[in-house]
């Protein structure tokens, strides 16, 4: 019952999630610079990467990857051509999955 509740949950979540905020922007940006062949070795670059998160689509959106690794880049590359709303609708759908499957997992111990 419970991650049925959850997966309700989860799934009217993600149809009325808007504009993605915190650190997503930072993954999606950098994923976009990888699959795009853009100089990975400018992203601590505040303004360069400010730059080019204006051309992803995150317009009003405070970003830097100074606290992130290279390799971080890697996580959001499947979603990389994605707009930054859908990627923000993805994103809460696998952690709704996770929630749900860590739930399934939590009820059987």
């Amino acid at each position: 019952m419970l991650p049925g509740a959850m997966l309700l949950l989860t799934a009217a979540a993600v149809l009325a999630v808007g504009p993605p905020t915190g650190d997503i922007a930072n993954y999606h940006v950098s994923a976009w610079l990888l699959r795009h062949g853009a100089d990975l070795s400018m992203l601590y670059d505040y303004r360069w990467f400010t730059d080019r998160a204006v051309e992803v689509g995150y317009l009003d959106q405070l970003v830097g990857f100074a606290v992130l690794t290279p390799p971080s880049a890697l996580l959001f590359a499947p979603f990389a051509e994605l707009e930054p709303a859908a990627v923000a609708r993805v994103w809460m759908a696998v952690e709704g999955l996770l929630m749900v499957g860590t739930a399934l997992l939590l009820s059987r111990a």
